[in-house]
């Protein structure tokens, strides 16, 4: 690490040198032109041809541009320097102010690049243990919600108001607004990714799946449970509009369906439908239940939306609905068209099970 960093020091060494060693404002503009023009071009090129490189070769062109940018930055912080040098007249330079000047624009851009890895670093460092031990109060449609600080939620508090707890800055955001709220935090929508939970090495994940909520840290930690979750959920309020929209599924999938259905016998054809399971299949995409006892919280038969999903024979499937207290529901799994029906069965009862934790105080 050490041998790389010295490596990488000798061109803006040189290149620094250099500029500041400019007698006057025409060698220094001609240096700057002379050595900046080519440097930047092998720069460009670099980066544009990384991409394309073949097999390992890109790592070691990468290498080589990341080489070429320490000389431009060095040769940019001497021209800096020099010009700060050449501003002043002569009459008023002394050795002190110039060895200052020199020492300056040296350290400079190191100073900033490192203070703004720091600043990065800062910024994703791990919420504090009373953060990961929280359960935020939220509520949404008027339904009372109690989340554990695990990385598979992402509030939404209003359009553009987002809090993925799967990122350490927003989780510590929502943490200061929930922890110090009188009230429970008013959520437009409620975004779930249990695949979050894959990543290993987090710590919100970590305390979260050995000592956090245990009837939810059973449910969604196991590798082999998570797989018969719905790749992504949505709880949203029927009422945010603004949020409806973006969504594209605020009349609920039964009801778009039938709106279809509808519109196609009054222009005089009829969908054509086949059994699939304990589905009909509908041409136009809907799958609809004709088990009259397989029904979902608003009471309407159990509908999904599905298209081809590659690779061949599989789909991406769909379901819109109103929750008996008060949100609508919105999620979407995968599954083999011969394996729709025992997936939705899974899917949704491991949803209906989530909904029952999170609603328990």
């Amino acid at each position: 690490m050490v041998a790389s960093l010295v490596l990488y020091l000798i061109p803006y060494i040189a290149l620094f040198a250099l500029a500041v060693r400019m007698p006057g404002w025409r060698s220094l503009a001609a240096c700057t032109l002379v050595a900046g023009l080519p440097l930047g071009w092998f720069a460009w090129d670099g980066f544009r041809s990384v991409e394309t490189a073949p097999g390992g070769a890109g790592l070691f062109l990468l290498m080589g541009t990341l080489f070429i940018c320490s000389a431009i930055a060095g040769l940019l912080a001497g021209v800096a320097t020099r010009t700060a040098m050449l501003w002043r007249p002569r009459i008023g330079q002394s050795r002190t102010r110039s060895v200052f000047l020199v020492l300056a624009g040296f350290l400079a851009l190191p100073a900033f690049l490192g203070g703004a890895s720091w600043w990065s670093e800062w910024q994703r460092r791990p919420p504090d243990g009373t953060c990961l031990a929280a359960k935020h109060h939220v509520t949404i449609a008027g339904a009372d919600l109690w989340l554990p600080s695990a990385p598979v939620f992402a509030p939404w508090t209003g359009k553009d108001q987002l809090y993925p707890f799967s990122v350490n800055r927003r989780m510590r955001d929502f943490c200061s607004l929930s922890l110090e709220a009188e009230q429970p935090v008013t959520l437009v929508n409620l975004s779930i990714d249990v695949g979050k939970l894959g990543f290993e090495g987090r710590p919100s994940r970590d305390r979260f799946c050995a000592s956090g909520d245990r009837d939810l840290a059973k449910l969604l930690c196991p590798a082999e449970v998570r797989a018969g979750f719905p790749h992504t959920i949505s709880v949203y309020s029927p009422t945010g509009h603004d949020y409806r929209r973006m969504l594209a599924s605020s009349r609920g999938s039964h009801a778009a369906f039938v709106k279809e259905e509808t519109a196609a016998v009054r222009s005089g054809q009829v969908l054509e439908a086949a059994a699939a399971g304990d589905f009909n299949r509908y041409a136009n995409g809907y799958w609809v239940a004709r088990d009259k006892t397989w029904r979902n919280e608003a009471g309407e038969p159990y509908t999904l939306y599905c298209y081809d999903s590659p690779p061949a024979g599989m789909l991406h499937c769909s379901t819109t609905y109103r929750l008996k207290w008060g949100p609508e529901v919105c999620y979407s799994f995968r599954a083999h068209q011969d394996e729709v029906a025992s997936a939705a069965n899974t899917v949704d009862a491991n949803f209906q099970a989530l909904m029952r934790i999170l609603t328990r105080k």
